[in-house]
């Protein structure tokens, strides 16, 4: 009897430390990025205005990325649900907003380079998530993306609407081109707090326009910096 007793007690410890080990799924918080160009770094003018910082919410199946600098505002909303899309711009006195339904979002992709992706079994941790790697190869190109994502937060397909839609985890750390800049974008800091509705919910003031030229708006002034 004592044997038993003894085995029962062993066998429990050893499910208490198992379940002690695993960790639960990160469903909502706040994600600090920096941001930075390597091809501006020469250019000590327009390095010094570029935001340096980009703040990620996500709170279940919903999230929002911004980037805030003096009067410029930029955001990205994205319901992984609905698969709805809002970005807002603001500098100064220019503002603007866009919308873009399930089947509007759906065509994003149809315009993205065909990527290769080299999945690794290489890990690390960063900001306490366990990440792991890929390598990324542009088409027609020898040029590399080393990427660093995650699968501790819970958000299924987070990268749906990106050129990065077959990589299964929240990216922290890639090297993007956007409007024809380069940036790579490093998390920094995870901050384990609740994200109010009210964070979530898209600003849609300003000159309503098309994705389309919304993109072509963001294209002229990234240009601008040239």
């Amino acid at each position: 009897m004592k044997y038993i007793f003894q085995v029962f007690t062993l066998l429990l410890l050893i499910s208490l430390t198992s379940c002690s080990d695993e960790k639960a799924p990160i469903t909502e918080g706040e994600l600090v990025y920096e941001l930075d160009y390597p091809d501006y770094k020469d250019n000590f003018f327009i390095y010094g205005i570029l935001p340096k910082e980009m703040h990620f919410y996500f709170k279940n199946e919903e999230s929002v990325s911004a980037i805030n600098k003096i009067m410029l505002k930029n955001e990205l909303y994205v319901n992984n649900k609905t698969k709805e899309i809002n970005v807002y711009f603001k500098n100064a006195d220019d503002v603007c907003s866009s919308f873009l339904t399930k089947n509007e979002s759906a065509k994003m992709n149809v315009n993205y380079p065909d990527f290769k992706f080299e999945f690794t079994n290489k890990k690390d941790t960063m900001c306490g998530f366990d990440v792991e790697k890929v390598i990324v190869t542009k088409p027609r190109s020898s040029e590399k993306i080393e990427i660093w994502y995650t699968k501790d937060i819970a958000i299924e397909n987070p990268n749906w609407h990106t050129p990065f839609a077959k990589i299964p985890g929240v990216m922290l750390s890639y090297t993007m081109t956007r409007y024809g800049m380069k940036t790579t974008v490093k998390a920094k800091k995870f901050i384990a707090r609740e994200i109010k509705a009210s964070e979530l919910k898209p600003q849609k003031t300003g000159t309503k326009m098309t994705f389309d030229d919304y993109n072509v708006k963001m294209f002229n002034l990234f240009k601008s910096f040239e």
